[in-house]
């Protein structure tokens, strides 16, 4: 896997993570009681235009990149973040299980990038 595919993905990776974040943050911060308050739309605001800088440099980053290496790569590296996310910043319950998916996420982030010299089907 080349420098270009992991920077990006990372770099992807954690502006999804972020959107998540908003997400999440705009979701437990809604207080129907208040009515029409613009400040509890901020981080919705703020969650779509980072998925929209995602996808704006996701196409870009196509042009030029190989599908079958970055889409996996930066998919995968998301929920990896994404879920440590909610265990470090919202203070979500790890688990064992859940732990076993990240180690298999990094094995198959190894995989990926290192199949470059097996066989191959046409």
């Amino acid at each position: 896997m080349t420098i270009a595919i992991i920077c990006y993905s990372a770099f992807l990776a954690v502006l999804l993570t972020g959107a998540q974040i908003l997400f999440k943050i705009y979701a437990v911060s809604r207080d129907a009681d208040v009515g029409l308050d613009v400040r509890q739309f901020l981080p919705l605001g703020g969650a779509l235009i980072l998925y929209f800088v995602v996808f704006v440099l996701y196409a870009q980053a196509l042009r030029k990149l190989e599908l079958s290496l970055l889409y996996p790569s930066y998919t995968a590296l998301s929920v990896l973040l994404t879920y440590l996310a909610g265990v470090w910043v919202f203070r979500e319950q790890f688990t064992l299980r859940a732990g076993l998916g990240c180690v298999l996420l990094i094995v198959s982030l190894y995989l990926i990038a290192t199949s470059n010299g097996g066989t191959s089907v046409h």
